[in-house]
């Protein structure tokens, strides 16, 4: 009998509003976080924070998501072989490297 493994496709979708998780884990999720706020007063902060098992980038900016209206303060991507962020805004670069306190 084989195991069969359900993936969701993203975890929190931010289309709008403020949105500030705390102590957010995710497991078996392909994007936990896909961050698409088109309106400039719209934000998302998120703290203490880690990927999991199945985790492709921990968050993911669409290339029409607001430029600078993200901001992690110590996340890590443990488990997400790829980008802590996958950045998809125009003349953006993707970051790889944990958000930890000691960077600044």
């Amino acid at each position: 009998m084989k195991r069969l493994q359900l993936r969701v496709q993203q975890g929190i979708n931010a289309l709008g509003g403020v949105i500030t998780p705390d102590n957010y884990h995710s497991e078996g999720i392909g994007t936990p976080l896909f961050v698409n706020m088109t309106t400039a007063n719209h934000s998302l902060i998120l703290f203490n924070s880690t990927g999991g098992n199945g985790c492709i980038d921990f968050v993911n900016l669409t290339s029409t998501n607001t430029a600078g209206n993200v901001s992690l303060c110590n996340a890590q991507k443990n488990g997400c072989p790829t980008n802590l962020v996958q950045d998809g805004q125009p003349s953006a670069t993707s970051r790889a490297a944990d958000a930890r306190p000691s960077a600044g």
